[in-house]
């Protein structure tokens, strides 16, 4: 073969070149005359008419002047088959190829660049002339990645089609480069484009790469239409969302500073918006909670009240309460700063997102996965619901209000609300429930609902409609104004008629069902429950809806019985010990607490108090009163401390630890994992979590099992890097529940826990840091002894901070042994041997001296 560009003596453009390129010019303007366009940008030849003048005065001059085709007097250098692919036909092409092939250079010509980088086969792809590129496109071509790249950004389906038609593709060769699906999602065309690569892949593409890709570049338009057209593929594998959502938080907390005002910063924030809200679409809430990266910013996916036994109602009370006095406080603000504003001043800063102060301490996300309501009839019918009964008629639309005002929250996948028979929200009040909201599915189970209702919706997607029988809110639903209220907001509609209340004949049902379906078939709807139509659906259905019965009267707590003794004896050192903490500002001990969840509305203060759900439900709000108690013991014994709750369960007898959970409290730096329960058997992951837990110097309490000798295994605490627990009674004797393998005995018979206002403590006196008000209940077992341990460690470890006292390299788990070691007596650890029991001098050591030493001597 000869070399090209030696055979050119230079690369000016010389007359037969010239005319050779008018020729190609003339040549194809006469076949746009004679094609068509068609919508994809594609010319089609109406007739294949006989080779033109032009393509015959072409093919002489070159067959005249044959050194014409080592010239490169195209645009950039370019050789002959650079301008033909450029400015020519299929026609012209066809000559230049045969000349190029009988001079057998046709290979080199093909591969050989322009001073701008391109390729013939390149120039021929960004044609309309789909014949052209049919021609040249060659299974040999070396720049076939590059070309496909190139149309696939370029949005040319047709062309794309065309090169990857002739180029064969087994399953032992690797799938297209990642590069090229992000460049196609720059086009307006990316979908069309991804399917032809997708289809030639076979199906092999990873799109969570791509999207790590498109992530990592901060390429806002790719990110965008990967989530809207592919959003299960690219969400779909856990392992590398974990990657992804880490990845999205990180770039969009970017630095520190006012990190939106920065362009790149904004684009990062849209991104992470985008994934967290594609992910709350498509994603079920327990991995919405795996795989959304948490930390001390942590926030809800959703609000679950709707409990399977809820036992006592006062959690549920004392929320629609906070809710109603949070918004109306909010709305107050507000209009104190509008009225502010009219005035000229400054807003108040009360209106800002960041300065909205609630009493539960909690963030939700702004895109939420479900909010449910529990049976309203059953609730109102507790006698816990007197005290909010003027609220009655309100409850939802005073939760949702709290949300989307004080929370934040914007859109809701779906709402399910089972309202009261008896006395139910009124139109007006649910349409200010959901005013404001983007509802995906609005299932608010409450007869002839107008569908006036969902007017000052942000949007909902699918609507629930239940009818009575009657036909008044049937002609209102299948009227003029019903239908043209669907149409502008409503993209589903699933109607159900019931026959429960008036003993409506079947007939007469059949006949509404026939006449809605027949109204919103006309109007254009679709009946039918296909998922992802494109125009608007409704499903019609005649079934009964059961009247829930009432729900039994709620029992009152029982009575303390009064006499106990103090559980700890440190009654008079927690409040000067909160005294010194305070004064010397010392850091609080973080306790992590893995149980049932807490209702948050039992402590006097939730600002110290964070957590997570990993069971579905909301760790700050559970009807289950275990772990509510034992959170409120350890702060009963330290109240200065920090919590972090990880509900595993909704309630006690179906806890099982989540390995996931231990590794979050890894990560909120805790340094106290309390766990008040006991399993039958283990495996590889919790026992490797323990195992981590304890090198990050985390001290792990755990309960054995009240089972006595019979089981003397339970886990976790049969592992040697955590603390097993027994319980015993006030005179340090292990109770006939408890096994004699635990490691310490703490007291755990008759324990008081408070159940308003906090604290283990005698009837009638002041506790361990608690205020001697309200009512509680007494409460036994190891589980109760380990809540203990634990306020008991984290005093003990509070207590080492403001004495000064450094921990050796055997770190904070060491010298909790050794402090319990110090104060045991057998194995029943008595805290006042640490501390004292009386309040000292304001420059006294927190612990007192070892026996033998002087108070300002070394305390251990």
């Amino acid at each position: 073969m000869e070399p090209i560009r030696e055979q050119t003596q230079n690369s000016e453009q010389t007359p037969a070149f010239k005319l050779l390129e008018d020729l190609f010019l003339a040549e194809a303007r006469l076949r746009r005359f004679q094609s068509k366009e068609t919508s994809d940008g594609v010319l089609y030849h109406r007739s294949a008419s006989s080779q033109s003048d032009f393509c015959r005065v072409a093919e002489k001059l070159l067959l005249h002047v044959p050194e014409i085709i080592y010239e490169h007097g195209h645009d950039d250098s370019g050789n002959i088959l650079h301008a033909v692919c450029d400015i020519g036909t299929k026609g012209m092409a066809e000559i230049v190829i045969k000349v190029l092939e009988e001079k057998g250079v046709m290979g080199s010509f093909l591969d050989e660049l322009d001073e701008r980088g391109r390729s013939p086969i390149g120039l021929a792809a960004l044609r309309k002339d789909i014949a052209l590129l049919e021609l040249v496109a060659s299974p040999f071509d070396s720049k076939w990645i590059d070309h496909v790249a190139l149309v696939a950004e370029k949005g040319k389906a047709p062309q794309l089609e065309v090169l990857l038609r002739g180029r064969r593709h087994n399953s032992m060769e690797p799938p297209l480069p990642l590069g090229v699906y992000l460049l196609a999602a720059r086009s307006d065309n990316c979908v069309p484009i991804w399917n032809l690569l997708v289809q030639f892949d076979q199906g092999r593409v990873r799109w969570p790469l791509v999207l790590k890709r498109a992530l990592e570049s901060r390429d806002l338009p790719a990110t965008r239409r990967i989530l809207a057209s592919y959003p299960q593929q690219a969400l779909g594998d856990q392992e590398e969302l974990l990657k992804i959502t880490k990845l999205a938080v990180k770039l969009s907390k970017g630095p520190k500073g006012h990190h939106y005002r920065d362009p790149t910063g904004r684009i990062s924030m849209e991104i992470e918006r985008l994934i967290l809200y594609h992910m709350v679409q498509n994603l079920e809430l327990s991995v919405l909670k795996v795989c959304w990266p948490g930390g001390t910013d942590s926030k809800e996916f959703g609000l679950g009240l709707d409990l399977q036994n809820p036992g006592d109602w006062k959690w549920f009370c004392r929320m629609v309460k906070t809710a109603a006095q949070e918004v109306e406080s909010w709305q107050g603000k507000k209009h104190e700063g509008d009225a502010t504003n009219n005035l000229g001043e400054r807003a108040s800063p009360a209106r800002g997102t960041n300065n909205r102060r609630s009493f539960y301490n909690v963030e939700f996300h702004p895109y939420l996965k479900s909010v449910t309501i529990p049976d309203l009839d059953q609730f109102r019918n507790h006698e816990c619901a007197a005290e909010v009964s003027h609220l009655f008629g309100n409850e939802v639309k005073h939760i949702l209000q709290w949300l989307r005002l004080v929370k934040g929250v914007k859109e809701i996948t779906k709402v399910r609300v089972l309202d009261s028979r008896h006395q139910p929200h009124s139109q007006e009040a649910i349409e200010q429930a959901i005013s404001g909201l983007e509802i995906g599915e609005l299932d608010w189970k409450r007869l002839d609902l107008s569908t006036r209702v969902v007017r000052n919706a942000a949007g909902v997607h699918t609507l629930h409609l239940y009818g009575s029988g009657s036909w008044t809110p049937i002609d209102h639903w299948v009227g003029k104004s019903g239908l043209e209220l669907l149409a502008a907001t409503v993209r589903r509609a699933d109607l159900v008629l019931q026959d429960s209340v008036s003993g409506i004949c079947r007939a007469q049902l059949q006949e509404q069902q026939k006449m809605i379906s027949n109204s919103l078939s006309g109007e254009g709807w679709n009946p039918g429950q296909q998922t992802g139509a494109e125009h608007r659906q409704f499903w019609v259905q005649a079934s009964p809806w059961t009247i829930t019965r009432r729900a039994e009267m709620g029992e009152k707590p029982g009575l303390v019985p009064e006499g106990r003794e103090t559980v700890i004896r440190l009654g008079r050192f927690v409040p000067w010990y909160q005294k010194i903490h305070r004064k010397e500002q010392g850091r609080p001990t973080r306790v992590a607490i893995i149980d049932s969840g807490i209702d948050l509305g039992e402590f006097q203060s939730a600002r110290d108090v964070s957590g997570d759900t990993f069971c579905g439900g909301s760790w700050w709000l559970s009807a289950e009163q275990h772990g509510t108690q034992m959170a409120k013991m350890i702060t009963s014994i330290d109240p200065c401390c920090k919590l972090w709750i990880a509900q595993v369960a909704d309630d006690r007898t179906s806890i099982t630890i989540e390995a996931v959970a231990l590794h979050r409290a890894i990560e909120e730096e805790v340094d106290i994992i309390s766990m008040s329960f006991a399993l039958n058997e283990t495996n590889d992951k919790l026992q490797n979590a323990i195992n981590l837990a304890h090198s990050s110097d985390i001290v792990l309490l755990c309960s054995t099992a009240d089972e006595g000798e019979n089981r003397t295994r339970a886990w976790p605490a049969s592992f040697r890097s955590t603390l097993a627990i027994a319980a015993c009674n006030d005179a340090g004797e292990k109770l006939g529940s408890s096994t004699s393998a635990a490691q310490y005995y703490f007291r755990g018979e008759n324990v008081l826990c408070e159940s308003a206002s906090g604290g283990i403590r005698k009837a009638g006196e002041n506790g361990a840091g608690g205020d001697g008000g309200g009512s509680g209940e007494m409460i036994s077992g190891s589980s109760v002894a380990t809540a203990i341990a634990a306020g008991v460690a984290s005093l003990c470890l509070a207590c080492c901070e403001i004495d000064g006292i450094r921990l050796d390299v055997r770190g904070k788990d060491q010298k909790v042994r050794d402090l319990f070691d110090r104060a045991k007596e057998g194995k029943y650890v008595c805290p006042w041997m640490l501390f004292g029991e009386t309040a000292r001098g304001d420059q006294d050591y927190m612990f007192l001296p070892v026996t033998g030493e002087s108070v300002t001597g070394e305390y251990y």
